[in-house]
């Protein structure tokens, strides 16, 4: 077996452990040593795969959700993007709730927001050029970032059962909003001067 394989079969054994025990309890009652234990492996492999149960966290989400939303065409496919975040949160429930414990409830949306800004950030450029629109880094920068924080607030609400929408109104709403909005912005945008490129 390749060293890479191997390695991950390794890390997704602690993954899968982790969720295993965020069933019961909250992330921050979780320690390394329970872990391990638990896995049946020891602390050095754990240290040697990740810095922290945070970074393990941050591996597990990233392979289970947010690499599968990059393959998205968000322009085209809001709704389906949207709709495997959706249910994504419902068939890890007590998992994502048991993660915004205390001061997991921050790392959850810094973990959404940084997986989303990207995804937002390429459909921005996206539509940018396809309209021959000279707008500035900054702008292009900032309207990506705004979008990121708002979802990733909303997915984090929805997650501790602060937003009451069924998971089709929640996929319609944010779907509508993104598809209409983006656009707009950009066009509005460059027919003002303060937002667009200082070469144009």
């Amino acid at each position: 077996m390749k060293q890479e394989d191997k390695s991950g079969q390794t890390k997704q054994r602690f993954a899968e452990t982790l969720k295993e025990l965020l069933q019961q309890k909250p992330l921050t009652k979780i320690t390394v040593s329970q872990l391990v234990t638990a896995c049946g492996l020891n602390r050095k492999t754990f240290y040697y795969h990740f810095q922290d149960l945070y970074d393990l966290l941050r591996w597990m989400l990233e392979q289970e959700a947010i690499e599968v939303i990059r393959q998205y065409d968000l322009l085209t496919e809001y709704e389906e993007a949207i709709q495997f975040v959706m249910d994504y949160m419902q068939q890890n429930g007590t998992v994502l709730r048991n993660i915004c414990h205390n001061a997991g409830r921050d790392r959850l949306k810094d973990f959404f927001f940084l997986g989303f800004v990207s995804i937002f950030r390429r459909s921005i450029d996206t539509v940018a050029e396809r309209n021959r629109l000279s707008l500035s880094e900054e702008f292009l920068h900032y309207q990506s970032h705004f979008y990121a924080e708002a979802v990733a607030g909303l997915m984090v609400e929805w997650v501790e059962n602060e937003i009451k929408l069924a998971p089709e109104q929640a996929v319609l709403y944010i779907s509508t909003i993104l598809r209409s909005s983006i656009p707009a912005v950009l066009h509005t945008a460059d027919g003002m001067d303060a937002f667009r490129r200082d070469d144009v």
